[in-house]
Parts: C-alpha cells; sequence; structure tokens
C-alpha cells in the first residue's frame, strides 16, 4: 500500500514538473497583410511545415501549431540553453527564394523570455555565403512585427545574390544558460513591385576596400527614409540588375556607387531613356554624369571648420521642400555645370550661414545629393526627399502623405494617435496636455488638406501634429533626481560648429550632468602631454581639456577625460607610427600580419607610457574629476603575437613553444596560460593606474567602457573587467550595451548588476548606433530601463549632432530634474 501510495506521488510530481516545463500557448498571431506573399506553403499539414525547420547541432526540433479559424498557424521554437553547451538555438527553413527585386522579408515573433538570450539574428543562404542581421522585441506580452530590410544585411563568405536564397536561418544567441521558448509566424516577401530601387554597389564590395561597409550602410540609410516615407522600396546589387527589373520603378537610387559593372550602366541608360528617373549620391561613376545631364563636377572639402550641417533651400526649391534639413557632412562633390536644371539646395555652414555651395540639385534625368545620406529618420529630411520624390514622379505624393498621416501617435506601445490619448494620464500636467491637443488640431488640419487632394500641406501638417504628439509623450515620462547622466564625446573638439562652452551649456540645459571627452589615444594628446605626442592642433587650436574644463565648471558638469588605450586611431602621424614600428612596439596577428596602429599590451614600455599618460591628467588638471579608460583589451583573439610578446610568455612559462603561435590553440594548457597572459597585461594597467591615480588624489574617479559579454570578453579581449570591479580599481564601470532592442537592453543590465559587483554601474546606451540615430522615444525606454533595475546613472554614446534633436525632447520628461517633494 505504501510502495503504492509513493508511486502516486511520484507520479503526481513528474506530472506536475512536466506541467511546468511546458510553456503556456501563445495567442493567435496577427493576420497577414493581404499583399504580402507568404513563404511557407499555406496547404501543408502541421507535420510537413515543422519538417521544414531543421535544427542545427543541439536544438531541438520546432512543433507547428495549427491556427485556429481565421487565424495564421506558428512555429513553436524551443530555446534550450539550460545544461547545454552549444552558443546558439538555431534552425535552419528550407526555402528556394528568388529575393532580387524585393525589398526583403518580414515575420511576427514573439518570445516567452528573452532574458536567458543574449541577440536573436537572421541569415538568408545563397550559394558559398550568407546575408546577415540580427532583429530584436521591444516587448514580450504581444506579437511584434519584424521588417528585414535587404539593403541593413551584411555579407558573410560569398553570397550568389538574392534571387538563390535556399535557407533562412534564425538564431537565439545564448545569454543565460537557462532555457525559453519563441515563435515564429507569417514569413512572407514584402517589396516585391518597389516604386523605388535603392542600387547597392556590392560589386564595389571586397576585403581590402575599406569602403566596404559604407556601400551597404548608405544604401540601408537612404532605403530607411524611402520606408518611413512608405512608398515601396527595394535594394538590389549592382550585380543582379537586370532589364525586367527596371520596368516598374520609378525612380532609381545610387546611394554610394563609385564605379558600375558595365551591363548594369548600359540597364541604366536604358531605363533613363525611356523616362526613368535616376538619383545619384555623392559619387558619379563614369556615365551617371551624362545621365543625369551634370556636365563638370569636382569633390571639395567644407571650408568652415566642423564641415556642413545640412540642405538650406533656395528660391528654387521645390513644392514641400523644408527651409532647412539636417545632413552632417565634412565634404561634398559639388556640381559646378550642367546641361539643363536647377539648384534645389545649397549646404549650410555650422555657423549657421549659407555656403553657396550646391547639395542637392535636380535635372530632367533625376536629382544629385553631393553627400551620401545621412540623418535619415529627421522629420524635416524625410519631407526633403519626398520634394525630391514627388517631382520626379508625382504620382507617389499621395500614398506618402497617406503614411505620414498614419505615423500620427505611433509612438513606443501605442500604434495610433487614438491609443496615444488614451494613454495620457489623467494627472498629466498641464503641458503634456496641451501638446496633445495642439497634435489632435494639427492633425484634424492634416485630415482635411488630404480629403482636398493636397499632399504637400497634409504631410507637414502630419509632421508637425506627429512633433507635437512626441512632446506630449515625452512630457509624462518620468525623471529621477541624482542619478549620473553622462556623455561619450568622441571628438575632442566637442560638438562641430559648437565651442565647448556651448556644447557644455546644451548637456546641462537639457539635463546632463557628466562628460567623458575622448581628449587622448594610444600615442596622440589634445593637450601639451610629456607623455604623449601632442596632436598637431594643441598648437592652433590650444589645450582642449582645459576648454572642456572651464567650460564643465562654469555650468556644473563633471568632466571624466576618455582615453584610447592601445590604439593609436588615424591622428598619430606616420612618423610617430613609424618609429613605434622601429622600436617593435606594434602589434602582430595571429597570421603574421602587421597591426602598426595598435600597440602590444605585453610591451612593458607601453604599460608603462598607458599608465604615465593616465596619470599624467590628474597631476596636471587638479579640477579633473575622473579618468576613463576606452580600448583597454586587445582588438580580438587573433591580437597580438608579435616576437616580443612570445619572448615574454617563454620566459613567463619557463619553456619554448616550438609550433608559434598554433600550439597557443591547439594545446589547452598552453591555451589556458596564453589567455591567462593577455588578461594581465591588460590588468597590470588597470591596477597601476588606479593605485598611482589614486595616490596623486584620493578623490579622483576612475572608470572604463568595457565589452557587454563578460565573461565571454575574458577570453576573447583580455578584459576582465568584473575583477576590476571585485577588486574596487574602478569607481564606476560602462558597459557597451548598445543595442536597438529594448528587451536586450534590459537583459544586459541585469546579468551585468550582478557582474559589477558594488561598483556602480553605468550602462552605455547606443543612442548614434541604433538604426535609427537619435530616437527620442528608445532613448526615454532605456533610460526607464537603467531606472527600473535600480541603478543610479548611464552614460550615452555619442555627443554628436543627434543629440542636437533629441535631447530637447528628453529634457521635458526623462532628463528634466524632479521638482522636490514639498517637505512634511
Amino acid at each position: 500500500m505504501i510502495s503504492k501510495v509513493l508511486s502516486l506521488l511520484m507520479f503526481s510530481v513528474c506530472v506536475a514538473a512536466i506541467a511546468q516545463q511546458a510553456p503556456a500557448p501563445f495567442p493567435p498571431p496577427p493576420a497577414m497583410p493581404a499583399d504580402m506573399r507568404a513563404i511557407l506553403p499555406s496547404d501543408a499539414s502541421s507535420e510537413a511545415l515543422a519538417a521544414l525547420f531543421a535544427p542545427m547541432e543541439g536544438s531541438l526540433p520546432v512543433f507547428w501549431q495549427a491556427g485556429p479559424a481565421g487565424h495564421a498557424g506558428y512555429a513553436r521554437l524551443p530555446i534550450n540553453l539550460a545544461g547545454t553547451t552549444h552558443s546558439r538555438a538555431s534552425w535552419d527553413i528550407a526555402v528556394k527564394l528568388d529575393l532580387a527585386s524585393a525589398r526583403g522579408i518580414q515575420f511576427d515573433v514573439f518570445c516567452r523570455d528573452v532574458a536567458p538570450i543574449d541577440s536573436m539574428r537572421i541569415y538568408f543562404r545563397s550559394g558559398d555565403g550568407w546575408y546577415a542581421t540580427s532583429f530584436d522585441t521591444q516587448y514580450t506580452d504581444q506579437w511584434n512585427r519584424v521588417v528585414i530590410d535587404k539593403a541593413k544585411t551584411g555579407i558573410e563568405g560569398s553570397p550568389a545574390g538574392w534571387e538563390h536564397i535556399d535557407a533562412i536561418r534564425i538564431s537565439f544567441w545564448r545569454g543565460d544558460n537557462q532555457d525559453s521558448v519563441a515563435a515564429i509566424a507569417n514569413l512572407a516577401i514584402v517589396g516585391s513591385n518597389p516604386d523605388i530601387i535603392v542600387v547597392r554597389a556590392e560589386s564595389n564590395i571586397h576585403a581590402n576596400n575599406p569602403e566596404s561597409k559604407g556601400y551597404s550602410s548608405y544604401a540601408a540609410s537612404f532605403s530607411s527614409t524611402v520606408d518611413a516615407l512608405n512608398i515601396a522600396c527595394a535594394t538590389l546589387s549592382d550585380l543582379d540588375l537586370n532589364a525586367a527589373m527596371l520596368e516598374t520603378p520609378s525612380i532609381v537610387v545610387l546611394p554610394y556607387n563609385p564605379r558600375m559593372p558595365d551591363d548594369a550602366l548600359a540597364l541604366l541608360q536604358q531605363y533613363a531613356a525611356r523616362g526613368g528617373k535616376i538619383i545619384a549620391c555623392y559619387s558619379l561613376a563614369p556615365g551617371i554624369a551624362e545621365l543625369l545631364g551634370i556636365t563638370d563636377s569636382s569633390w571639395q572639402r567644407a571650408e568652415a571648420a566642423g564641415g556642413y550641417m545640412g540642405f538650406q533651400a533656395t528660391p528654387a526649391r521645390l513644392p514641400g521642400q523644408p527651409d532647412f534639413a539636417p545632413q552632417t557632412s565634412p565634404h561634398s562633390n559639388i556640381v559646378k555645370a550642367m546641361t539643363a536644371g536647377q539648384i534645389i539646395a545649397t549646404w549650410r555652414n555650422t555657423d549657421g550661414s549659407d555656403s553657396g555651395q550646391p547639395a542637392v540639385v535636380v535635372t530632367p534625368n533625376g536629382a544629385f545629393v553631393g553627400h551620401v545620406w545621412n540623418n535619415p529618420q529627421e522629420n524635416s529630411k524625410r519631407q526633403f526627399l519626398m520634394a525630391v520624390i514627388g517631382h520626379l514622379a508625382p504620382k507617389l505624393w499621395e500614398q506618402a502623405a497617406r503614411a505620414e498621416f498614419a505615423r500620427i501617435g505611433v509612438i513606443g506601445r501605442h500604434h495610433d494617435f487614438a491609443a496615444l490619448s488614451a494613454a495620457m494620464p489623467a494627472n498629466a500636467n498641464a503641458a503634456a496636455k496641451a501638446d496633445l491637443a495642439a497634435a489632435n488640431t494639427l492633425r484634424q488640419q492634416a485630415l482635411d488638406a488630404l480629403a482636398a487632394g493636397n499632399w504637400q500641406d497634409g504631410i507637414a501638417l502630419s509632421s508637425q501634429a506627429s512633433d507635437r504628439a512626441l512632446a506630449a509623450w515625452c512630457r509624462i515620462q518620468p525623471s529621477q533626481a541624482d542619478d549620473f547622466r553622462g556623455f561619450w564625446c568622441h571628438s575632442a573638439f566637442g560638438l562641430p560648429g559648437k565651442t565647448w562652452d556651448e556644447a557644455i551649456k546644451f548637456l546641462a540645459d537639457h539635463g546632463f550632468n557628466a562628460i567623458a571627452p575622448n581628449m587622448l589615444w594610444g600615442a596622440t594628446s589634445f593637450y601639451p602631454s610629456k607623455v604623449l605626442t601632442p596632436d598637431k592642433s594643441v598648437a592652433t587650436s590650444g589645450d582642449q581639456v582645459a576648454q572642456c574644463l572651464s567650460a564643465c565648471a562654469k555650468y556644473g558638469v563633471k568632466c571624466h577625460v576618455w582615453k584610447v588605450n592601445w590604439n593609436c586611431g588615424s591622428r598619430a602621424s606616420k612618423e610617430v607610427i613609424d618609429a613605434l614600428v622601429a622600436q617593435k612596439r606594434t602589434q602582430k596577428s595571429y597570421d603574421g600580419t602587421e597591426n602598426p596602429r595598435w600597440l602590444c599590451p605585453s610591451n612593458p614600455i607601453n604599460q608603462q607610457q598607458e599608465i604615465d599618460a593616465m596619470v599624467e591628467l590628474v597631476r596636471n588638471y587638479p579640477t579633473l574629476d575622473g579618468i576613463h579608460f576606452d580600448y583597454i583589451r586587445y582588438p580580438g583573439q587573433d591580437g597580438c603575437f608579435c616576437d616580443g610578446c612570445r619572448e615574454r610568455f617563454q620566459q613567463r612559462i619557463g619553456t619554448v613553444v616550438d609550433n608559434w603561435p598554433q600550439d597557443l590553440r591547439s594545446n589547452d594548457d598552453l591555451r589556458a596560460q596564453w589567455l591567462q597572459f593577455r588578461r594581465d597585461a591588460i590588468n597590470t594597467v588597470v591596477q597601476q593606474v588606479h593605485a598611482q591615480a589614486k595616490k596623486v588624489r584620493p578623490n579622483i574617479q576612475i572608470s572604463a567602457a568595457v565589452f557587454s559579454n563578460w565573461p565571454t570578453c575574458r577570453d576573447d579581449i583580455g578584459q576582465d573587467w568584473s575583477m576590476w570591479c571585485e577588486r574596487d580599481w574602478l569607481d564606476f564601470v560602462c558597459p557597451m550595451n548598445y543595442r536597438d532592442s529594448n528587451l536586450e537592453f534590459q537583459n544586459l543590465c541585469r546579468r551585468q548588476s550582478a557582474w559589477a559587483h558594488k561598483v556602480p554601474l553605468y550602462p552605455g546606451i547606443g543612442m548614434s548606433c541604433w538604426k535609427t540615430p537619435g530616437d527620442a522615444v528608445k532613448f526615454s525606454e532605456q533610460i526607464a530601463v537603467v531606472r527600473q533595475a535600480g541603478l543610479r546613472g548611464f552614460m550615452v554614446f555619442d555627443y554628436d549632432r543627434n543629440a542636437l534633436g533629441c535631447l530637447p525632447m528628453l529634457s521635458l520628461g526623462a532628463t528634466s530634474w524632479p521638482v522636490p517633494a514639498p517637505k512634511r
């Protein structure tokens, strides 16, 4: 009897355990849009659909959940990370796709718990290579629609083109050793019949071309603006163009195409001959200038300090063109002469003056923009591009105007203006309510303009309504008193076109209280250093540290000078680099390649220089608040394997490494000792800077920008930052959590809180690294994530022109200084 009871009890426990492990069912996914073309067969059985998902090594099979009547089914993806060793849960979906003339694909994803997941990526296999990019989810309690734009993918290996896709890989990369579950639904092709084609210069991409990344990123930047206009757009390779692809598009864009394949140029000549329009940016490949009617142009650097700041309308402006549209550009290709056309915009200098130099011209065959397209999501930038597109293809005005109207109030979780209005708290401040009321009035005026077919006014009014709706949302975001609010500033001169006084005042006026200006590199300083070689600008522009400190003292902003360790960057002169190479102080990669602009971290002379440079700052600038490490690491697993490293490592282990450097990877014991040797080289500098700087001034703050993925970075780059925190070598630490996904950002903050021990954690927010740089909504949401995690501050990368647009919005709420509660 007792045994039966025990058996029943054991059975009940097992059933309960299984029930606890089984994931709750997902809600039905949203319907697939009618104009989408499904990738998976709609008439296949659940078993057949599941079989299309082939698990990679270590991953589990998927289960296909059929949907109820009227709803699509979905693939349930078990993310098995607990008790496993594989780096990701991943599946290859067998497909046969020709995406050459499509924008990309879209799908809906629901992830029950993103906490164990470091990142999500999607790959498209083509021939001997892949196109790949990350994707993300913003919310865990709902389906998230993801659009994968071909323009935003990177290239791995040697893909055979978008028309030869035979597998889609979905990967959830390991963060924590815990299980989760996700679901994928509504895989579909988007943008099969585009109105605009963006041609990516894939024929120019090769391993030794430093511009290779630019060909992809500038295509992505342009297509982002077109997407925001809701105009059907697809990105094609210049290797894939054929006559059929050019039959329907109204406009072909060359975002950065220094050279065109001969057959592609011939196709564009035929396209232009039958009335097709071409927009070219920056470079004019042979034959393209003639198509546009441009007879003379030349490259020219901006004469004003700080470069150009944007497009200033001329008297020949187009209907719907704004007075000004931001466009950060240090130089431009200036049109000197053309057979017919007009200059619609000139370059505005950073001081606000008109340079008089042509920035954008339109011709009978299209338009030319003097530099690559950036600031893609600015409202005025969208209006500017729409004015050009509408001039070249008037039929596109209506859909762009209706899309701009539909965008009003689409902020964060709110999918339309009604949802935003319903979410406005009853006790919201008067300014927020006034902004929302103004947005509603402008929205009604925009609706009237659309009804009258006045598309230009409809766009302008809708844009104004969106701005007021955003202001209303920003005003109700909570703030927090006494937190650390800092910016990294990559430029030693502050914001382009502004003095340090103006740049620091702008920070303080918008609720920030700290800055980390980049004032020294591996071999160069922007102040009169006796340890490093002062940059030539010191002789003409003066001591940048002193100027920044003076402004910080004036406006109550803390200054933590940022040093790039080991990396000499581009400012170090050839003479300085040549001397370092001659002294055998620079790095050599695993394959023997010289890396002359990186100092070897195990070299005692380099270590002492790093230490002395940072301590010199503490000694020479008594009002300095802190010193800040960056690049306090190796560049990757391939550095450094120089002769000096070999000699020092062999001396440390007391034996000769016969097969150098291969034995350091094939021999587990040697590998472990080698990785510790690298960590110790970095640790020595951090420990000694702490000891010596605190001896000079005990209250100096020492901090570091670090990789987000400890403990992986211990081995990958020799950066054991959790140990630095444990030993109190740092006063605060700033992991660079530059993630678009708020949920991924949240997960990193949660993990890092434990790794930082008792040292204050100020996570790095990647404002300038997002797919939409300067997004005030994402900025506010990630600040909220930091505060909800109980952390008392954050750092932001980077203090550049993206900050000019979003900081005024943040200061309405998230970075305002809270009014103190009345004393009782």
